[in-house]
């Protein structure tokens, strides 16, 4: 009887010994968070699918001890909220959304739908998603001190959904909000007398303003008149337009009645001719605008121009020339002392690479046409 006595005693003793153990494994973080990472995997595979997790070691943070990173996650999706210019989509640079995971701890990630452009807090693995809505972005409103030392010159008026050389409104107002201050345009005359942004009417007669204007750049964008580039001017206080009209294809009377034109279209805002850039093809073409009109900033190109450098460094220097624009194959060292020693400055044109911009900036150039890169890719 006292052998089943003890018998029994030993397992009521085992019992309530294994019912502790159990209860203080429970509480151990270590294991709760091995527990919740395999849930978090089941989770995961719903949200990003079974491919995307496979190779992503994903923790989803299931209690009260991570409220502070639920607290920095939450911020992180907020940042989508803010307004966004009212601009056509930046699709051409980076994808407006992307599925990232974010460190948040030692062992627990987060997956959020974070925009490209918010910040991020530790390592990110990245996965592009589908082109959605324009990034939250706040336009950098900074007064330009001097046009001729800008860095980047937008050319064409800048990429714009991945398309170039458009020379449209959408253009000048999407790379304005991404910092370009300055916009090479190019302007031809339609055939009933309008300036409009065009490279040129490709070999055909000019198209009249009610065709030119009925029907879409790339069957996307606004075709745009010199107006309603003097209208962004007005806007935007601190942006230049360069002008590019192609005179070196056209008679001294088509030259004329250009810029008799842009004159007219500028008489009810006569204060926006200091911001607009005259770019001139060669020294008779400067002496005609000057005619019409003596524009207080002037470019002097070199792509069509065949004077030797002498006969250039000549006239810029007895000239009212602000800026010489020429090809990287003509800025040899000793060209461009001769150009500064004159009190001008020197830009590039087109390069699209940022070690090459830098490359030139370092040289001594003061700015370089591009048809995508950033003002905030220099900065990198």
């Amino acid at each position: 009887m006292n052998h089943i006595n003890k018998t029994i005693a030993f397992i009521l003793i085992g019992c309530i010994l294994a019912v502790a153990v159990f209860f203080v494994v429970r509480q151990n973080p270590w294991i709760r968070g091995a527990e919740e990472s395999t849930r978090g995997h089941r989770q995961i595979k719903d949200i990003v699918g079974e491919e995307d997790s496979g190779e992503t070691d994903v923790v989803l943070p299931q209690n009260e001890d991570f409220e502070e990173e639920d607290k920095i996650a939450e911020e992180l999706s907020l940042t989508t909220s803010a307004q966004a210019p009212s601009v056509a989509k930046v699709e051409r640079r980076v994808p407006a959304v992307e599925k990232s995971v974010t460190h948040i701890s030692s062992y627990a990630y987060w997956i959020k739908p974070t925009p490209v452009l918010a910040p991020s807090r530790g390592n990110q693995e990245a996965a592009t998603a589908e082109p959605a809505a324009l990034p939250a972005f706040e336009p950098i409103e900074t007064e330009l001190a001097d046009w001729t030392e800008v860095g980047l010159v937008a050319h064409a008026g800048g990429t714009v959904q991945k398309v170039q050389g458009t020379n449209t409104i959408e253009a000048v107002e999407e790379n304005y909000a991404l910092g370009h201050r300055v916009f090479e345009l190019d302007l031809n005359l339609t055939s009933d007398g309008r300036l409009v942004g065009i490279h040129d009417w490709d070999g055909k007669n000019a198209k009249s303003w009610a065709e030119f204007s009925s029907k879409p750049v790339g069957g996307i964008f606004t075709p745009t008149s010199i107006e309603m580039f003097l209208d962004f001017l007005d806007k935007h206080k601190d942006a230049y337009i360069i002008t590019d009209t192609k005179s070196f294809d056209y008679s001294d009377e088509q030259v004329e009645e250009q810029f008799e034109v842009l004159l007219e279209a500028t008489s009810a805002r006569p204060e926006l001719r200091k911001r607009i850039v005259v770019q001139v093809y060669g020294q008779d073409m400067y002496y005609l605008v000057n005619k019409i009109y003596k524009y207080p900033n002037m470019i002097y190109t070199l792509y069509m121009e065949t004077d030797p450098e002498a006969e250039i460094v000549k006239f810029v220097d007895n000239e009212d020339i602000a800026v010489v624009v020429m090809p990287p194959e003509r800025a040899n060292q000793d060209f461009l002392r001769k150009i500064y020693d004159t009190g001008a400055k020197v830009f590039i044109h087109t390069l699209n690479s940022t070690e090459e911009v830098k490359e030139w900036l370092g040289k001594g150039a003061s700015g370089v046409y591009t048809d995508d890169l950033l003002p905030k890719e220099l900065l990198k």
